[in-house]
């Protein structure tokens, strides 16, 4: 895939985007930190001081409505094998990529919208967000579960659908097991809540196991087949 070079912003547009993103969060930070302190008059309560972030992103999002739209259709187009119906490029394939290794960005997304839309940012009060959110059931075995597997399962999605268009095992389901078994690890680690205190010695066996795997075929993938060491065709 190409960019259109008349639309999208250069290298340096973007780096200044990011420089001056990281210095608003960090300025909202240290206003937040100061007036918690007691350091600043209260003249605008701490827990609205936060929302500024909210409210400075949808301003942006609106300036920049044309580049949010074509990364919303390429998020369409991952999101869309859940019904095999989404189309597997290049661009898709990055995108689904750098989706597994956001998976943490993503938590805090949900987290952040949990205590937006509950109204637990309205108190000071940290249990509040602590029992709607963080300790809530549904929060916790569903929407992070949700989050954190779904990356992995899209590539897993991809590898096949690739498999049934080229008809060839190598690499493509071989690289989709290597999702399968960090799935089996994503699972695992997110029903230890679930598991009896007799059962916990034959889980932690198992889940380190699965762990020990999916670390040696990540490892051996990127170095043997992303970068290409080890090939005897590339001289080692």
């Amino acid at each position: 895939f190409e960019f259109d070079p008349r639309t999208t912003p250069t290298l340096v547009q973007v780096y200044l985007q990011a420089t001056n993103a990281t210095m608003v969060v960090l300025t909202n930070f240290i206003l937040y930190y100061k007036v918690l302190r007691g350091d600043f008059p209260e003249w605008l309560p701490a827990p609205y001081i936060p929302m500024l972030l909210v409210a400075s992103t949808l301003v942006w999002s609106l300036f920049n409505r044309k580049h949010i739209y074509k990364a919303m259709c390429v998020v369409y187009e991952v999101i869309a094998l859940l019904w095999l119906g989404g189309e597997v490029n290049f661009l898709t394939a990055f995108v689904a990529d750098v989706f597994t290794s956001m998976v943490k960005v993503f938590v805090d997304i949900a987290y952040t919208l949990c205590v937006l839309f509950t109204g637990s940012w309205l108190s000071n009060a940290d249990d509040l967000s602590r029992k709607r959110c963080a300790h809530n059931y549904w929060f916790k075995n569903v929407v992070v579960v949700l989050v954190t597997v779904l990356p992995l399962y899209f590539r897993l999605l991809q590898n096949i659908k690739l498999y049934r268009k080229y008809k060839r095992p190598y690499p493509f389901l071989a690289n989709a097991m290597k999702y399968v078994v960090s799935l089996a690890v994503s699972l695992f680690s997110s029903l230890h809540g679930a598991v009896n205190d007799d059962d916990e010695g034959a889980y932690f066996g198992i889940y380190l196991t699965l762990t020990f795997m999916a670390t040696v075929y990540s490892y051996v993938w990127d170095v043997y087949m992303d970068w290409g060491l080890g090939r005897p065709a590339h001289g080692g």
